[in-house]
């Protein structure tokens, strides 16, 4: 895992869930006014 991708302290990771029939998944964006993980606040 490169630098940029590693957890930090606070932060959790999860597998995917295994695709089926009928199943909706979120597929897109998330936008937050951070431009960099780097400015991002650390997780509470």
């Amino acid at each position: 895992m490169s630098p940029q991708q590693a957890k930090r302290p606070g932060e959790v990771a999860v597998e995917h869930p295994q695709a089926s029939d009928a199943a909706l998944q979120y597929i897109g964006r998330i936008h937050t006014p951070w431009q960099r993980r780097e400015d991002c606040p650390p997780p509470r």
